[in-house]
């Protein structure tokens, strides 16, 4: 173990922190020690940063631990305006200087997030809730119980991809001129990827103009432009996204835009009256 640099051995010294975020691949590191703490090669930054007290039970969702810090640095500007578009992964870990190593003491990932002046209240859950265990059941309903592309509708989204330059953004309507080779509403309901992986739903598909449920901070840094909600255009002549269609759930939907009945989720032939109810249905 290292200490600012320095070989560290403090018998019986106090327990320090280490938190780890990795956010698709970057990775930020802190301690809430006062200064640099070196371990397994990977220097942990001193910040003003704590979590609550970690609890174990029998109800996973009861493990889950808030970590605070204020609102500076590069790992905080994703919370600023903006939400974070990837899942963020979290690992403290406690050791004691002197100790022969530093244990995991917690491991799990970012469900929620809120600021409250000039603080950042991180909401984690425990990594044991990513485990698979039942979930509902599937509902008798008319509409298509599937989201598409989902497991269920199994629908191979690359199949049905249309590639595409975004030419002008104005706030959350993006102008695309290859969504105009298909009928308005054609992709409504669907998603657009961008070039970081993130996606967006799509509220509303007219022409060439696609409407995006919130902003994306991807697109906006590539612009190059320091603000949101300003109508501006891509002065290096477009950039690249990948468009989904949409599906209404309906039976129609299901068997002409996709021919996916055989997946199709719904129960069209619901009877109005229900044949339980100790009435003759005739």
């Amino acid at each position: 173990m290292a200490y600012n640099d320095q070989e560290v051995s403090i018998e019986g010294g106090a327990p320090y922190f280490l938190y780890e975020f990795n956010s698709n691949g970057a990775i930020y590191r802190y301690t809430d020690y006062p200064e640099i703490i070196t371990y397994a090669a990977e220097d942990y930054n001193p910040f003003p940063i704590k979590h609550t007290e970690i609890k174990q039970s029998n109800e996973m969702s009861k493990n889950g631990v808030s970590v605070t810090f204020p609102i500076q640095g590069a790992f905080a500007d994703q919370f600023v305006g903006w939400s974070p578009d990837h899942i963020i992964s979290v690992t403290i870990k406690r050791g004691h200087f002197g100790a022969v190593d530093t244990l995991v003491y917690w491991k799990g990932r970012i469900a929620s997030h809120t600021i409250k002046n000039d603080t950042i209240d991180l909401k984690c859950e425990s990594i044991f809730t990513s485990l698979k265990r039942a979930g509902a059941r599937a509902r008798f309903q008319r509409s298509c119980r599937h989201a598409v592309y989902s497991n269920g509708c199994n629908l191979d989204r690359a199949a049905f991809a249309t590639y595409g330059e975004v030419s002008v953004v104005s706030t959350l309507v993006l102008t695309i001129p290859e969504a105009a080779l298909q009928a308005d509403g054609y992709f409504t309901a669907g998603a657009i990827e961008f070039t970081d992986g993130s996606f967006r739903l799509i509220l509303s598909h007219v022409g060439d103009q696609i409407t995006i449920n919130r902003a994306s901070r991807y697109l906006i840094n590539s612009v190059g432009v320091g603000g949101y909600g300003l109508d501006y255009g891509l002065a290096y002549g477009g950039h690249g996204v990948i468009l989904y269609p949409g599906c209404d759930r309906t039976l129609a939907t299901c068997r002409d835009k996709f021919n996916n009945l055989l997946n199709q989720g719904g129960f069209k032939w619901i009877p109005d009256k229900n044949p339980m109810g100790g009435s003759s249905i005739v």
